[in-house]
């Protein structure tokens, strides 16, 4: 039984708040840890490297990076590193101290551009040290929970074939390039319309739109908390043109990019 403030892995950050432990922790290349359970339930995400779960039907599920898994209470689990090292973001939470009383008894996961931004931010605010960056990290966490709860899907629904989970690899890697279809289906060996088909079905999203929220993410982030000019923001996260950008832009957040910069507001999920 893993209590809170016991780490099988090399701590690097951590902060501890009412109701939560939030740490960024690292494994070394080839290590695993034994199965193990956790006193409280807890969320994480990879934030770099590898990482499979045995399953107890006798599959592996592999992470896919960006989004968040979530480990209810007293459920046995075991990791076991891929040939990488790992980074990993973990947050521990008591229900009580938050009132939480419809946590799922299984494990769930949840991904979208939205909620990997969300990690970036907490990641961030854990090099902080600010008098208000505890509230942010607070909030943020409070946030993650939330998406969990509302969007969470069963643990087991994430089993990808290795060619779908490369291709998504590679859209986070570059989807600041002009990458395509089927440029992606080539790399990964797969026919255009089989693998435009088996997306839409694993992640609920075409992959034009996967593509387009992951730039709009990245560039909305860009535009409330830099002075960057829109032109360059558009360019460096993918688009063609500034005037698609502000297009693309308008139609996701309901403002343009000036009035986002004037009056900037958290990101939501569309």
């Amino acid at each position: 039984m893993i209590l809170p403030g016991q780490y099988h892995s090399k701590l690097i950050r951590r902060v501890i708040m009412p109701g939560f432990e939030v740490a960024i922790t690292e494994r070394e290349r080839g290590s695993s840890v034994p199965m193990h359970m956790h006193a409280l339930p807890m969320i994480g995400t990879i934030l770099g490297g590898k990482l499979s779960f045995p399953r107890p039907d006798g599959t592996i599920m592999r992470p896919l990076p960006g989004a968040w898994y979530y480990t209810a209470a007293n459920v046995p689990e075991e990791h076991i590193v891929c040939p990488t090292s790992i980074r990993a973001l973990g947050i521990v939470f008591n229900p009580e101290s938050l009132n939480l009383t419809n946590l799922p008894v299984v494990s769930t996961y949840v991904d979208s551009p939205y909620t990997s931004n969300i990690a970036r931010h907490i990641e961030e605010e854990l090099d902080r040290s600010d008098k208000d960056s505890r509230l942010v990290l607070y909030g943020l966490c409070v946030q993650i929970i939330g998406e969990l709860l509302r969007s969470g899907k069963p643990l087991e629904e994430i089993s990808l074939p290795k060619w779908l989970e490369e291709a998504r690899v590679i859209v986070h890697q570059r989807f600041f390039e002009p990458i395509s279809l089927q440029q992606v289906a080539n790399e990964v060996g797969i026919h255009r319309g089989h693998l435009s088909k088996e997306f839409q079905r694993k992640f609920d999203i075409s992959f034009s739109e996967y593509l387009l929220n992951l730039r709009l993410v990245s560039a909305h982030e860009r535009v409330i908390q830099s002075a960057d000019k829109f032109g360059t923001i558009a360019s460096e996260t993918g688009f063609a043109d500034h005037s698609h950008f502000s297009r693309q832009f308008q139609r996701k957040f309901g403002c343009t990019p000036t009035e986002a910069r004037l009056q900037p507001v958290p990101l939501k999920e569309n």
